[in-house]
């Protein structure tokens, strides 16, 4: 008889960050209860629009050879819209979005004010009128289009005690004090010092994205 279990367990809290997990570590495990078991096989499914087949592959596996499997569901399995997740703006889509907004000198949407997804999607419709305005009265080429970038929100609560990037560079030594200083504003000498790595690359891709530079977007993916 095929056998599905699933357990929950404590997994461990981000140590580099200094910030705990919320949400446990799940894994699936099948096996044939008739049979004696001669190897372990542990599947670690990604997020493509298939995640779900891998419990066939289970199956399959079970049921043909003397096998036990664990399928494990890492924690930002909800990483995807069709996994559960949310567009949202993290500090650095909402710096993206509002250099845009200025550089076409559009100052009616309170980007920084956005923090659901009902005001991210009343806020784009809301940029789309005021883009269709100045394209009407000729401020704007009829080809622009506006570059700009949002992110996933895990439908898990990943971390128990999540701060934003930026403001938790508040009380670190490196940067502290700029944080402090422009408080939201930031120069942009000022912003590349504070941001992340990865969130810095995320930046140069937007930036090449906009110039149009195939140089700049095939270096942000070295």
């Amino acid at each position: 008889m095929i056998i599905n279990q699933i357990y929950s367990i404590d997994s461990c809290d981000d140590v580099e960050l200094n910030i705990k997990r919320g949400s446990k570590l799940e894994f699936r495990l099948t096996y044939d209860d008739s049979k004696e078991i001669e190897a372990i096989v542990c599947i670690i499914p990604g997020g493509a629009e298939d995640m779900n087949s891998y419990i066939y592959i289970d199956d399959y596996l079970t049921r043909n050879y003397k096998v036990a499997v664990i399928n494990i569901n890492y924690h930002c399995i909800g990483n995807r819209p069709h996994l559960g997740s949310s567009f949202y703006l993290d500090d650095i889509d909402k710096f993206i979005l509002d250099t845009s907004l200025k550089a076409i000198n559009l100052k009616c949407i309170n980007v920084y004010g956005i923090n659901s997804y009902e005001n991210l999607n009343n806020a784009f419709i809301r940029i789309d009128q005021e883009i269709q305005k100045l394209k009407l009265n000729q401020q704007l080429h009829q080809n622009y289009k506006l570059k700009t970038h949002v992110s996933f929100l895990p439908f898990k609560n990943e971390y128990e005690y999540f701060e934003k990037e930026l403001d938790k560079n508040k009380t670190g030594t490196y940067c502290g004090d700029l944080v402090t200083k422009y408080n939201g504003e930031y120069p942009i000498w000022v912003f590349v010092e504070i941001i992340p790595f990865g969130r810095l690359i995320k930046f140069y891709r937007f930036v090449a994205n906009k110039l149009q530079d195939r140089k700049m977007m095939d270096e942000s993916y070295m």
